[in-house]
Order: structure tokens, then C-alpha cells, then sequence
């Protein structure tokens, strides 16, 4: 919307005069609310009105016309809001991803700003979500910003990936950029942080304390010193791998590590020549000397251990985000397998179980309307239809 200005009034004219001393009683108006309010014109503001209807706060002068302040952003930003109450969608700027979130950004900053969120929802989130590939990308490197984003207007998807991200990432990010989280969001990533924290321990409790099945034997068999000589090989083995493990633990590459201990988790999920290769065993043969054959039955024997362990580690290596830090190219990727079910999310409501659908009434038009009722209603109705039923059942006999 556009409107003219004093160069471009005619006043040789009757209406170009009068259309001129409005114009000035209007510039004059608008200074005035400038220097006397706190807030910027066109801007929705709640005012605490008395009983009467007037104006409680009197730093809110009496407001001549809103025109709009000339600017075309704001006033396009205005257009998306009040098409949302109607429901037209709004035209963002498709060109590019960039465009497309800024005038996101912008119409949720002026809904917050006139408590509307609610109303403009559905569409930014419609309006990301088809971004797809390139928006799940984005999400991974700022989940902080897409989390608050997603929060403000309660995008289910989003704020669960932006989350997952954040909690994977949570020992990397700074005290700064935590205490700019809201603390809604805060809380929750806090929250799926230590549960997360408090498996790690498990399972490296788990993998440190595991023994191969067949290194096992029966109290009744009275087993001796040949029964377990046998497995000679497995046992070297099993003190090397757990010495690896001490050693880790030591130099804090496990859940201590910056990265939430992702690269020494995933080496324990790919086994093989991913840790405890055969370069590392040349090194532990410089003490344990051996011949050629029985370094390879060693191998073996670790290989085998690698093997078992790899199902303890399994469910911390799950990818919950549409995209895999692993495949962004970053120096530090890290966990995605945070579980972010709809009863965490910040604006999820609970059900109440009291309440209870019953029945469809049809209404005079013939449409259907779902009543709800109270789930003790619902017991009195049916004890009074059966008692009516009995004596029904009573007169006929």
C-alpha cells in the first residue's frame, strides 16, 4: 500500500488545499506519538484501559489515522498477517532458501509482536517444510536458532530435529549460547542430555564387563587348568580390548570426549580395522612376542570380540534427524539418537482421560457434531437407559 505525499498534492484546488492540511495535521501527529511513546507506530500494543473505557496509561496519546509508516517490508509483513486471519497464505519470496526464511522471520516477529502466533502456524511451517533437503541441512548447523523458531510456531518436525541436533551437540555449545536458549527448550535438551549421559555409562559398563559365551564353563564339569588354557588366545584379547578401553577412558575420549564421545562410539559400532587394527597389534607383539600364525588366531580371536560387542552399541549409533551429521563434512559430527516423543514438547496439552467421545448428534442441517461429554455422565447415561430398557421390558411382560 502507498501513499501520496506532499509533492504530489495539487493545491491550485479545493480538494488539493484540504488534502495538503491533512497531510501536515497527520506529519505532525506522527512526530508527536514518536517523542512521547515507547513503542513504534503500527506496532500492536495491549493498553490497560479503566471501567470506564479510556485509556489508563497516558503516555498513549489520542491516534489520528494508521496509514503506515512507509515502509514497504512492514507493510507487506502486515498484508501476510491479516490474509492468515482470512486464510490466504502468504507470498513469501521462493527464489532462494535465504529469502524464504527471512520473510518467515519477519511475519513471526510482527505475530509475536501483536500475540497472533496462532494464526500464522500452519503456514511457516508449510512454508519450511517444503524446503526440504536444504532446510534439514540448515537445521543441523543452527539448531539453537531453528529450535527457537520451531518453539514460537509449534512446528512438531522441526523443533524435534533442531532438538535431536542440540542434545547431540549439547557438551560443544557454549555457556553464552545455552543461557540464549529459551528455558522451555533448555530444560529438555538438559533433560534427553543426561538420559542419554546415563546410557553411555551403561553400556561402556556393559561392553568392559562382557565375556564370550564360550569362554564359559560348568561348575559341574570341575572344569581344569587345560579346560581354560584352550582359550588362551580369547583371554589375551580380552585384557588387550579392555586395556584400549581403560586407556580411552583416560585420555577422555569417551562420553567425556567434546563430542559427546560420537567417534569412539562409532568406532565400536564399524569393528573391523576401525580401532585395535593390525598396526596396533604389532605393537602389543613387541611384548608378547609370537609366531606368524599365532598373530594371526589373535587377530582372529579380537575380531570375533569385536563382533559381539557391536549389538551393545547399537541403539546410540541411530540417526533420528533427516540428515547425518557424518555426511556434512564437519570436524566433529555427533549423536543423533535422542528420542523426542510428543508428550516433550513444550506446547503439548494431555488428554484428559475424564473426557470421553460418545456419540454423533445430528444437528437440524443434517450435519454431524461430535458431542463430548464427562466420562461420569457417560456412566449415568447408561445406567438410566438400562434401567428405562427394564421397564420397558417390565410392562411389556
Amino acid at each position: 500500500m502507498s501513499f501520496p505525499t506532499m509533492s504530489h498534492i495539487d493545491i491550485t484546488t479545493e480538494a488539493g488545499k484540504k488534502e495538503l492540511v491533512y497531510q501536515r495535521e497527520l506529519t505532525r501527529r506522527k512526530e508527536r506519538i514518536r517523542k512521547t511513546s515507547k513503542h513504534e507506530i503500527g506496532q500492536f500494543v495491549p493498553i490497560g484501559l479503566t471501567e470506564s473505557g479510556k485509556i489508563r496509561d497516558q503516555q498513549y496519546p489520542p491516534r489520528g489515522p494508521n496509514l503506515g509508516v512507509g515502509n514497504e517490508d512492514l507493510d507487506k509483513c502486515w498484508d501476510w498477517l491479516f490474509g492468515c486471519f482470512y486464510g490466504i497464505p502468504p507470498d513469501f519470496d521462493d527464489s532462494t532458501f535465504a529469502a524464504t526464511v527471512q520473510d518467515c522471520f519477519k511475519l513471526v516477529n510482527l505475530a509475536n509482536s501483536t500475540r497472533s502466533l496462532e494464526h500464522i502456524q500452519e503456514v511457516v511451517d508449510l512454508a519450511l517444510m517444503r524446503q526440504d533437503e536444504v532446510l534439514w541441512k540448515s537445521i543441523a548447523s543452527s539448531p539453537t536458532i531453528w529450535a527457537d523458531l520451531a518453539y514460537r510456531v509449534q512446528s512438531p518436525a522441526i523443533f524435534k530435529e533442531a532438538v535431536i541436533h542440540l542434545v547431540g551437540r549439547w557438551k560443544m555449545e557454549t555457556e553464552q549460547t545455552k543461557s540464549e536458549i529459551p528455558k522451555a527448550i533448555y530444560d529438555l535438551c538438559e533433560k534427553k542430555w543426561k538420559e542419554i549421559e546415563l546410557a553411555k555409562r551403561a553400556i561402556e559398563i556393559r561392553i568392559a564387563g562382557h565375556y564370550p559365551s564360550f569362554l564359559c564353563r560348568n561348575h559341574a564339569d570341575k572344569p581344569h587348568r587345560t579346560a581354560y588354557a584352550a582359550d588362551i588366545y580369547m583371554w589375551m584379547a580380552l585384557s588387550f580390548f579392555r586395556q584400549y578401553m581403560a586407556q580411552a577412558g583416560n585420555d577422555e575420549k569417551t562420553r567425556l570426549a567434546e563430542d559427546g564421545g560420537y567417534d569412539y562410539y562409532r568406532k565400536f559400532a564399524t569393528g573391523g580395522n576401525a580401532y585395535l587394527h593390525h598396526e596396533d597389534m604389532s605393537t602389543f607383539h613387541q611384548y608378547f612376542p609370537m609366531s606368524s600364525k599365532a598373530c594371526s588366531v589373535f587377530e582372529a580371536h579380537m575380531n570375533v570380540l569385536k563382533e559381539e560387542v557391536k549389538v551393545f552399541i547399537r541403539d546410540l549409533m541411530i540417526v533420528r534427524t533427516h540428515v547425518n551429521p557424518a555426511d556434512l563434512g564437519v570436524d566433529k559430527p555427533w549423536l543423533t539418537c535422542a528420542v523426542i516423543d510428543k508428550e516433550d514438547l513444550p506446547w503439548h496439552v494431555p488428554e484428559d482421560p475424564k473426557q470421553v467421545i460418545v456419540n454423533n448428534v445430528v444437528t437440524d442441517d443434517e450435519c454431524g457434531d461430535w458431542t463430548v461429554i464427562n466420562s461420569d455422565e457417560n456412566t449415568r447415561a447408561v445406567e438410566a437407559a438400562d434401567a428405562a430398557d427394564a421397564v420397558e421390558r417390565d410392562g411389556m411382560a
